[in-house]
C-alpha cells in the first residue's frame, strides 16, 4: 500500500498537477457574488520563473466570460506595474497573495457581468516583465468561477485520467469536497462502488484498482434539491511492446492504404507512447498503446479503417505524461489561436475537440488537397545577380495573408526585384508574430492561409521570374514545439540533458532565445536536412535564409571569433541543400568576424552584410560613418559574390525615420529626405552582387521599427507588432519618385552587363560615385547626400557618347574629368549603352517650338488624356523592359484631346512616346492598380 502511494504521487505531480498547485483561492468555490477572494501564487510551482526571485511580483489579470475562451477586462498592459496587481510576499518562501475582494470592483466591471465570468486568468511577472509564472505546462494559471450551486472538486486528483501499476491491493486515494453539504455516490465503470449515509461538505475513499485496462470513475454529489459530479480515468499501467519496425516507415504519418495509416514518433529513453485521436474518440486504452522499435528509438502504431477523406486530428502521449502533437505534422489544430483566423483566409478550417484534449494537436488527411505546380523546373537566377525583397506577410498587405501578396506580385515584378524573402512561415507561437518563435518546422503558419495558397504563391512567383526564399529558425525553437516538450524539465524551464536536439543551455553569452539547438548532434542534423528537404520538394521554394547562424556551434562565447566547428556544421547543411536541389540558395546571418565569412562565402554560401548604419548616416546628411563600402564583396575580401548587402532588413531602425526625425538641417523636410532615400537605393542597387530590399523601404518607408499600430505606441517593445500598410504612398510624387529610382537601377542590373561587372567606389563621404566596368558596357553613378549643393569631378573611362538616365538625356563627353553640379539628393546614373528611352527621347529640339502637352491623371488606372491631339499624330506607351505595349494611329481627337485606354497594363512606370510631325516628345506615366 504505501509503495504504490509513493508511485501514485509521482506520477500524478507529473502528470496533472494538484489543484492549487500553483495558486488556491479563498474561498474554495467563488462565485460572482463573493466579496473576499484571495489569491495565493506558489512561485516554487509551475514555470521556475519566479522561484527565488527578491523583486517586486505583479499579476497580468483578466477574465473569461461564458462561451469565450478569450482574456477579457485585462486590468493593466504586461508593461503597466498598477499597484493593485502587487502581490504581497508572505513569510513562507517563494508564496505571495493578491487580494481580489469582488470580480466587479477589481476588474470595473458591473455586477450583472460578473455574473457571466467563467473563470479568472493569471499570468505572474516580475517588475520589469523579464520573469513570469505560468502554471507546470507554460501555459496562463485559471481559477474557476462557479455559480450558486452544488459544486463537487477533487482535491486529490484531476478530473482527466491517471496511470496505476495495477498491481494487488493497489488503491487509488479519492478526497473531494462540495460547496454544500451532500451525499456522494462513488461508482466505476457504472458499478457503484461506496456511497455515505450522512451529508458532508468532504468526501474521502480509497478506490481499489482492476488489474488491467482502462476504467471510468464518477463521483456524484447529491444534496435535497440538486446534483453535481466529476469523474476522471484509470488506467493500469504497461509499457509499450517491442516490435520489428519496417526500414521504409518515415517519422510522421504514413498513408499504407486508402483506409490505413502507420504513426512514427522518435523518442529514445521513453517506455510508452499512446496515439489517440478522433478516429478513436480520444479514448486512451491499450488498443492505441504503440509499439517500442527493438532499437528502443522509435513507437509505432497502425490504426484501420480510417476514412480517406477525412481530416484527422491526434496526439502522442509519451510516457503517460507528456501529451504532444505530432512533431512532424503538416498541420496543427491549435486551441489557442485558430479560433482568430477567419473562414477567408483559412476555409473551413477543422475545429479544434474541445472537451476531448488539450493542447496542440496535429492532423492528417490520407487523401491529401493536392497542388498541380505550373512552372515545375524554375530556372532561378544567379546567386550574383539576386535583388531580394525581405518581406513580412503579415505587414504586407491589407490582408496581411498570402493571397494578399500574389495580388501584389506585379508590383514587386515591376519593381524590377528578382527573388522575394519570405519572415518564417512555418508555424509560430501565436498568430500575430515576426516569426522567429518557431514550434512546427514542416506546417505552413494557417494565420496567413491554406497549404495549397504558400504552393499558390511559389508557383505565381516563379511565372514571374521571381525566386522563393524562405526564412528558417533553426538556432532555436520555443516552448509549444513538440521537439522541446518531449524532453522538457518544467520546474527549471529547461530541455534534460536526455534531449537528442537541444542544448541544455545555450552556450552563446550574449544572445539567445527560447531553447537551443545542439547543431553537433547527428539528431538535430538530420532534422535540419529533413525541413531543408520538405521545403525544397513539397513546397519547390528555391532556398533559404538561416536565422542567427552564428548560433550554431557549441563553442561557448559571443559567436563572434572564428570557429572552425561551425563553419563544418554550415558546410555540411550548403551540401545537403545542393544535393537535393543543385541552384538553391542558402543564406545565412551570420555577422562574424570577417574571416570566417570569407571562408563560407568563397565555399558558396551568402551573407547578409549589414550596412544600415552607414546608410542612415549617409541619408541623414551625417559624413561621420557614412562609408557604404561594404557593400561591394570586394571590400570585404571576398572572392565570390556572396555578400547580400542591404540598407534595411526587418531588424534595422528605418532610414527614412531617421532622416526625418534626427536628419542634418534640412533633411528632415519630407521632400529632401525622399530624394536621400532614392539616392541610397542608387547606391546600393548599382553595386554587383546580390542585394536585398525591406518591403516598402522603396517608397520611403518611414514608421519607425518599434512602432505599432495596434497600441499606436513606439516603444523598444512594439518592436515586432504589426505596421501600417502604405497604401496611399504610390499616389504621394516624392514616394513614388524613390521606387522609380530602384526600378531603374533593377533593370539596368538586368540589362547593362556594367553593373554585374567589376566596381570601384568612392563612397566614403556624402557625395558618392560608383564607377561600373562590363565586358561591353561601362556606368558611372554619383549621389548627393549632402544638406546643399556640391560640386563633384568624375571621370569617364572614355569620351564619346553617353547617356544619363535619370534625366533621359544623351550626353557628348569631350574629356575624361567632369565636374557636376549636384543638387542636394541628386543622382546622375550615366552609361555608354543606349537604354530604351532613346527609341522614344525628343529628337533634337532646342531650336524647335513645340507645344507643352499634358498628360491626365498621373498616376493613371484606367484611361488617361493627352492635350494638343489636333498635333499628334502617333503614340506610342512603352514599359521599362523596352517593350512598345501599346501604338495608336491618332486618326480621331476628341475635343483636342486623345483618351488611351490602360487599364490592361500591370501597375508601374512606362515611358509615352508622342510623334508631332518630325518631333517626338517623351512622357513619363505611372499606372496604379
Amino acid at each position: 500500500m504505501k509503495r504504490f502511494l509513493l508511485i501514485f504521487n509521482l506520477l500524478f505531480v507529473i502528470c496533472l498537477g494538484c489543484k492549487g498547485q500553483v495558486i488556491e483561492c479563498s474561498p474554495e468555490f467563488p462565485t460572482a457574488a463573493s466579496a473576499d477572494i484571495v489569491i495565493t501564487f506558489h512561485a516554487d510551482n509551475g514555470t521556475a520563473g519566479l522561484k527565488g526571485y527578491s523583486g517586486d511580483i505583479y499579476a497580468h489579470t483578466g477574465v473569461i466570460y461564458k462561451g469565450s475562451s478569450d482574456w477579457n477586462e485585462v486590468v493593466a498592459d504586461w508593461d503597466k506595474n498598477d499597484a493593485k496587481c502587487k502581490l504581497t510576499k508572505l513569510s513562507t518562501t517563494n508564496t505571495y497573495t493578491l487580494n481580489i475582494g469582488s470580480i466587479a470592483n477589481f476588474y470595473g466591471i458591473t455586477e450583472e457581468k460578473a455574473k457571466n465570468v467563467e473563470k479568472l486568468v493569471f499570468v505572474f511577472r516580475s517588475s520589469d516583465g523579464t520573469k513570469e509564472g505560468k502554471d507546470e505546462g507554460g501555459k496562463d494559471i485559471f481559477q474557476s468561477i462557479y455559480d450558486k450551486t452544488l459544486n463537487v472538486n477533487l482535491t486529490s486528483l484531476s478530473n482527466s485520467y491517471v496511470f496505476v501499476d495495477g498491481t494487488d491491493g493497489e488503491t487509488i486515494p479519492i478526497r473531494a469536497s462540495v460547496s454544500e453539504e451532500a451525499l456522494f455516490k462513488l461508482s466505476c465503470d457504472g458499478n457503484l462502488k461506496n456511497k455515505t449515509t450522512e451529508k458532508s461538505k468532504s468526501y474521502s475513499y480509497d478506490l481499489e484498482t482492476e488489474k488491467s485496462g482502462s476504467h471510468e470513475v464518477e463521483l456524484k454529489a447529491e444534496t435535497d434539491t440538486e446534483t453535481a459530479s466529476t469523474s476522471f480515468t484509470y488506467i493500469i499501467h504497461q509499457e509499450s511492446p517491442t516490435a520489428t519496425m519496417t526500414a521504409t516507415l518515415k517519422r510522421g504519418v504514413n498513408a499504407n492504404s486508402s483506409k490505413s495509416a502507420t504513426f512514427v514518433l522518435y523518442a529514445p529513453d521513453k517506455k510508452s507512447a499512446y496515439v489517440t485521436g478522433s478516429f478513436n474518440n480520444w479514448q486512451i486504452n491499450n488498443d492505441c498503446l504503440m509499439n517500442k522499435s527493438s532499437d528502443g528509438n522509435y513507437f509505432f502504431k497502425t490504426i484501420d479503417n480510417l476514412d480517406p477523406n477525412t481530416e484527422y486530428i491526434y496526439q502522442y502521449l509519451v510516457d503517460e505524461n507528456i501529451r504532444i502533437a505530432d512533431p512532424y505534422t503538416e498541420k496543427i489544430s491549435d486551441p489557442y489561436n485558430d479560433k482568430y483566423i477567419s473562414n477567408s483566409v483559412y476555409p473551413n478550417l477543422i475545429a479544434y475537440p474541445e472537451g476531448k484534449t488539450s493542447g496542440i494537436a496535429s492532423t492528417f488527411k490520407l487523401n491529401k488537397d493536392s497542388y498541380e505546380f505550373s512552372v515545375k523546373n524554375f530556372d532561378a537566377p544567379k546567386s550574383e545577380n539576386l535583388v531580394i525583397y525581405e518581406l513580412l506577410i503579415r505587414d504586407f498587405t491589407n490582408s496581411g495573408t498570402v493571397a494578399g501578396v500574389i495580388d501584389s506580385l506585379d508590383y514587386l515584378k515591376n519593381l524590377g526585384i528578382n527573388a522575394i524573402e519570405f519572415l518564417p512561415v512555418n508555424e509560430f507561437e501565436g498568430n500575430d508574430s515576426w516569426g522567429y518563435n518557431p514550434s512546427f518546422y514542416f506546417a505552413a503558419d494557417k494565420a496567413y492561409g491554406t497549404q495549397n495558397d504558400y504552393k499558390k504563391l511559389v508557383d505565381e512567383c516563379h511565372k514571374r521570374g521571381i525566386a522563393v526564399i524562405f526564412d528558417l529558425v533553426l538556432n532555436h525553437s520555443f516552448g509549444q514545439s513538440p521537439f522541446v516538450q518531449l524532453y522538457y524539465d518544467a520546474k527549471n524551464d529547461k530541455v534534460t540533458s536526455e534531449s537528442p536536439w537541444y542544448n541544455v543551455s545555450s552556450p552563446n553569452t550574449d544572445y539567445y532565445w527560447g531553447y537551443d539547438f545542439n547543431h553537433e548532434s547527428p539528431e538535430t542534423q538530420k532534422l535540419v536536412d529533413s525541413v531543408a528537404t520538405y521545403w525544397l520538394t513539397e513546397y519547390n521554394v528555391d532556398g533559404f535564409r538561416y536565422d542567427f547562424t552564428k548560433g550554431f556551434t557549441n563553442t561557448k562565447g559571443n559567436g563572434w571569433a572564428y570557429d572552425e566547428s561551425r563553419i563544418k556544421i554550415l558546410k555540411r547543411i550548403y551540401d545537403h541543400i545542393k544535393s537535393v536541389k543543385s541552384n538553391a540558395y542558402m543564406i545565412c546571418e551570420h555577422l562574424t568576424e570577417n574571416r570566417e565569412e570569407k571562408e563560407l562565402a568563397d565555399y558558396g554560401i551568402m551573407l547578409w552584410t549589414n550596412v544600415n548604419y552607414a546608410f542612415c548616416q549617409s541619408t541623414m546628411g551625417y559624413s561621420d560613418g557614412a562609408d557604404v563600402k561594404n557593400i561591394y564583396y570586394q571590400s570585404l575580401s571576398f572572392g565570390s559574390p556572396n555578400s547580400v548587402a542591404y540598407a534595411e532588413s526587418h531588424d534595422e531602425e528605418r532610414m527614412m525615420f531617421k532622416a526625418m526625425k534626427y536628419g542634418n538641417s534640412t533633411i528632415t523636410n519630407f521632400e529632401n529626405a525622399m530624394r536621400n532615400a532614392a539616392a541610397a537605393g542608387a547606391i546600393l542597387l548599382s553595386v554587383p552582387g546580390p542585394k536585398m530590399i525591406w518591403q516598402y523601404g522603396e517608397l520611403g518607408y518611414d514608421y519607425s521599427i518599434n512602432y505599432d499600430i495596434n497600441s499606436n505606441t513606439e516603444s523598444e517593445s512594439a518592436r515586432t507588432g504589426r505596421k501600417p500598410v502604405p497604401n496611399d504612398y504610390m499616389a504621394n510624387k516624392n514616394r513614388k519618385a524613390v521606387y522609380d529610382m530602384y526600378a531603374l537601377v533593377n533593370n539596368q542590373r538586368k540589362e547593362n552587363d556594367a553593373f554585374s561587372g567589376k566596381a570601384d567606389l568612392d563612397v566614403s563621404g556624402l557625395v558618392k560615385t560608383v564607377y561600373l566596368t562590363g565586358e561591353t558596357n561601362n556606368a558611372i553613378v554619383t549621389a548627393n547626400f549632402d544638406v546643399s549643393q556640391q560640386k563633384h569631378t568624375i571621370s569617364f573611362p572614355h569620351t564619346g557618347e553617353w547617356y544619363e538616365l535619370v534625366g533621359q538625356s544623351k550626353v557628348i563627353i569631350n574629356e575624361i574629368s567632369n565636374s557636376l553640379i549636384l543638387n542636394s539628393g541628386q543622382v546622375r546614373i550615366y552609361t555608354d549603352k543606349e537604354p530604351i528611352f532613346t527609341a522614344v527621347k525628343t529628337v533634337e529640339t532646342k531650336n524647335v517650338d513645340l507645344p507643352e502637352i499634358n498628360i491626365f491623371p498621373n498616376p493613371a488606372t484606367e484611361n488617361i488624356s493627352i492635350t494638343q491631339a489636333d498635333k499628334i499624330s502617333d503614340v506610342e506607351i512603352w514599359n521599362l523592359n523596352g517593350k512598345c505595349v501599346k501604338k495608336i494611329k491618332n486618326t480621331n481627337p476628341e475635343n483636342n484631346i486623345l483618351r488611351v485606354d490602360v487599364g490592361n497594363y500591370p501597375s508601374g512606370m512606362y515611358i509615352v512616346a508622342i510623334k508631332m510631325g518630325n518631333n517626338l516628345i517623351s512622357k513619363k506615366i505611372t499606372i496604379v492598380k
